[in-house]
């Protein structure tokens, strides 16, 4: 993490947390084609929703790292296991939603909680 991993600031409207970190994790071999011969590629941002900390809506913002095989040309960037792949919720928030629909909570009422979509409740 860095110095100032946590930061409160407005975010779509809403007063919200951001914990900041990297994640630099150095794969073995290139995913595509399995070769050794991989180097970093540059590096860009995500932004994942959290369980709420303090009754606020929690980002973790992630610094990924990028890499690049020489062998087969293909990119990829280091994995983490708290989201899935091309997802923005965490597999936590996405249980923390799943029971409360469970317990029979309405959707709308669900949303607000979690401060995601009535759309994104229904999905899940």
């Amino acid at each position: 993490f860095d110095e100032e991993w946590l930061i409160e600031k407005e975010y779509k409207g809403v007063q919200a947390q951001f914990i900041k970190g990297k994640l630099d994790d150095s794969p073995s071999h290139c995913e595509h084609c399995g070769s050794i011969r991989i180097i970093r590629n540059g590096s860009y941002t995500t932004r994942t929703q959290i369980l709420k900390v303090k009754e606020k809506l929690t980002i973790l913002e992630l610094k990924r790292t990028r890499f690049l095989c020489y062998d087969c040309g293909q990119t990829f960037s280091a994995k983490t296991d708290l989201v899935d792949e091309h997802h923005q919720l965490t597999k936590e928030l996405k249980q923390a939603i799943l029971i409360e629909l469970y317990e029979n909570q309405s959707r709308k009422l669900i949303a607000k909680k979690y401060f995601v979509s009535d759309g994104t409740v229904t999905r899940i």
